[in-house]
């Protein structure tokens, strides 16, 4: 037998063993509402880099990374 630990009036559920299975069951068995997943729409567009943003970013990785460049 397991120890019962002790729980405020409010929180205990006074329904019965039966009345809780019928419960669970009718909520198992109706159909569901989510209709897909739980997730933000993708509708935002990321406009392409212009040749200028390249140069800029390509130049900083260049510029950190050129050990690698010069020792093949």
């Amino acid at each position: 037998m397991t120890k019962i630990q002790p729980e405020v009036g409010h929180k205990i559920d006074f329904s019965s063993s039966t009345a809780q299975k019928k419960a669970l069951n009718q909520n198992i068995n109706r159909p569901s509402v989510v209709t897909g997943k739980r997730s933000r729409p993708q509708n935002r567009k990321i406009p392409p880099a212009t040749v200028e943003e390249l140069d800029q970013l390509m130049g900083k990785y260049f510029s950190k990374h050129s050990s690698v460049l010069n020792n093949p």
